[in-house]
């Protein structure tokens, strides 16, 4: 699957999504683009777009996408909090479809 980490998630979680070919808006040039745009741009390049930036699914409609979203619910942005997030986020991308929007938090680990 290829997965794009928006610019609020640490870099360094790359790492963890093994099995999956995971960029950074950042690596792409894309770090200042407005979600809705940069949503657009990724939208027939991605199938999953993470981030913790908890207004996305407010700000735009998914139904009508390609993409997905997995929303990291944290507090802190920091690879450490993140880490913990690794694992259900790649559970979840074994049955994500087209257009589904996924918020994880502690409690659903």
């Amino acid at each position: 699957m290829k997965i794009l980490l928006d610019e609020n998630v640490h870099h360094g979680f790359r790492a963890l999504l093994v099995g999956h070919e995971v960029f950074t808006v950042q690596w792409l040039g894309w770090g200042s683009i407005k979600n809705g745009e940069l949503i657009e741009r990724a939208n027939n390049q991605f199938d999953v777009l993470i981030t913790v930036d908890r207004s996305i699914r407010y700000q735009n409609n998914f139904s009508d996408k390609k993409i997905s979203v997995i929303t990291i619910i944290s507090k802190f942005n920091q690879l450490e909090h993140l880490k913990p997030f690794a694992k259900p986020i790649l559970e979840n991308l074994n049955h994500i479809r087209p257009g589904m929007v996924i918020n994880l938090s502690l409690t659903d680990i």
